[in-house]
């Protein structure tokens, strides 16, 4: 039996609007080999989805909210054999939700940007779980 990993990586970027930034945090992120990286508060909108996609030089599944708040972004490493069958974004920046298949397995990859009062993150996470359930 054969074993499969998959290495996973989450950072709160706090902010990569900034060319200079987002560039360093590109190429730490290559290093670390991981094969899905999970970017919050990455403060992006829609028109520098482009840009970043062909910086980033692979797939980057991404969640806007403004250039100075919230947001997400999955990207996925160059060469990962995956078939990504569905992808959600949140319109107000905090989730990104990939259906994707490796190696004969589906998976279900969250990148989550939660609120932080208590009210709100129940509110969110109910709306997540309703998003979930419906696709």
């Amino acid at each position: 039996m054969s074993v499969t990993t998959c290495k996973l990586l989450s950072l709160n970027v706090r902010g990569i609007s900034n060319f200079k930034k987002r560039k360093t945090k590109f190429t730490w992120s290559r290093k670390q080999k991981a094969d899905f990286i999970c970017l919050q508060e990455i403060h992006s909108k829609i028109d520098s989805e482009k840009c970043w996609r062909n910086q980033w030089g692979c797939e980057i599944i991404m969640a806007h909210r403004s250039s100075n708040s919230h947001g997400v972004a999955l990207l996925v490493k160059k060469d990962v054999d995956c078939a990504i069958h569905s992808k959600i974004s949140d319109p107000s920046g905090h989730f990104v939700v990939i259906k994707t298949e490796i190696k004969d397995k589906m998976y279900v990859l969250i990148d989550i940007y939660a609120h932080n009062k208590d009210a709100s993150i129940l509110r969110f996470f109910n709306n997540l779980f309703a998003t979930l359930q419906k696709n």
